[in-house]
């Protein structure tokens, strides 16, 4: 459908002119295309052959001159993947792909290209259309930049000098609900608070929050030499119940969660990046987990048996364990290396 639709965008334009290796594919049922996520080779005569070819389309329709009309045809797959595509099919090149089956349209999956928690199982990830704006990838992308580009990702930073400083900005478009007026008000008091915690002690939060991705691509006896701990500076905060219908709409798309996921308790730490906070929902089993470990830091299976010790059962083991794999995964929860066990090396 994707690219039906950016074909069309093409072929409804009469003042478009198409390539002929294109024109002769479209009078197949389907046009492939190559995924340009990593592109090289060393057939050097026709890559400048495709540049050019993808060129003399730019070109011959003024699709880089702002005052025409096609410059505002969106159509950069096309130029780029279709037409390597076309060539590719009526010369008879042989292609190497790094992924070694074909893929079909709206087919690239987030478990497939974008899990960087299965970063040591996978040869290659690749956030890609829609998932550029899934809010647990791009966690997992900022925790992997910070691990293993750590220059990289400061220098990104440097671009927001000031990411703390959204006083009287407001998130919200109901300013006559009570219930997120409250709850902003308490965000700005928190994030004026925050603004006296050291940017070095951010940034090392981060790191150990980066870590975790460690924790969750380990096995169940890898998981023993961590323990688990709760961020720091974490605020819980708990919204008013009942919650109005429109109150729960908004926040449930504000928060980008499941409709039915119930709204009770928030979950906010500082960060130095997003806009100076991170704001998470979290369930009555996990506000649980966190009062305990506020007490002081566990391994996951004493922290699993000591839940389950009034309600013990192997479904409510795992119950608890996918809740300390949740707040793990959004950063809430810190697994740091027992420094009295054996090194893990990865």
């Amino acid at each position: 459908d994707y690219y039906k639709d950016m074909m069309q965008r093409v072929l409804h334009n009469p003042n478009i002119s198409l390539p002929e290796c294109v024109l002769v594919g479209l009078k197949e049922e389907s046009l492939a295309s190559f995924n340009m996520g990593i592109f090289g080779g060393n057939d050097i005569d026709f890559i400048h052959r495709y540049c050019q070819e993808a060129f003399h389309f730019l070109e011959s329709n003024s699709m880089n001159n702002p005052i025409n009309p096609n410059s505002f045809v969106e159509c950069n797959i096309f130029f780029e993947q279709i037409i390597l595509a076309a060539m590719v099919e009526r010369e008879h090149i042989g292609v190497g792909c790094l992924v070694g089956h074909e893929m079909y349209d709206q087919g690239y999956t987030v478990g497939e290209f974008c899990n960087l928690e299965m970063f040591r199982q996978r040869p290659i990830h690749h956030l890609l259309g829609g998932h550029k704006r899934n809010k647990h990838v791009l966690r997992m992308l900022k925790q992997y930049m910070l691990r293993n580009y750590p220059e990289y990702y400061m220098r990104i930073i440097s671009l927001f000098p000031n990411p703390l400083n959204i006083y009287g900005e407001s998130y919200s478009c109901l300013y006559e609900d009570e219930t997120i007026r409250k709850y902003e008000n308490t965000l700005l008091e928190k994030l004026r608070e925050w603004t006296s915690i050291d940017q070095n002690f951010l940034l090392q939060q981060e790191k150990d929050i980066a870590f975790n991705i460690f924790f969750l691509s380990s096995s169940d006896k890898e998981r023993k030499n961590f323990l688990l701990e709760p961020a720091p500076y974490i605020y819980q905060y708990s919204l008013p119940q009942p919650l109005s219908s429109a109150t729960n709409q908004f926040l449930h798309e504000r928060l980008k969660c499941e409709k039915n996921f119930p709204l009770r308790f928030m979950a906010i730490i500082p960060t130095l990046t997003d806009i100076g906070y991170q704001e998470e929902p979290i369930l009555d089993v996990d506000k649980e987990i966190l009062s305990v470990l506020s007490k002081g830091s566990m391994k996951q299976d004493d922290l699993v048996s000591y839940m389950c010790s009034f309600n013990e059962g192997p479904c409510q083991r795992n119950y608890v364990q996918k809740e300390i794999e949740y707040l793990v995964k959004l950063g809430i929860v810190i697994a740091k290396q027992d420094k009295n066990n054996k090194t893990i090396h990865y």
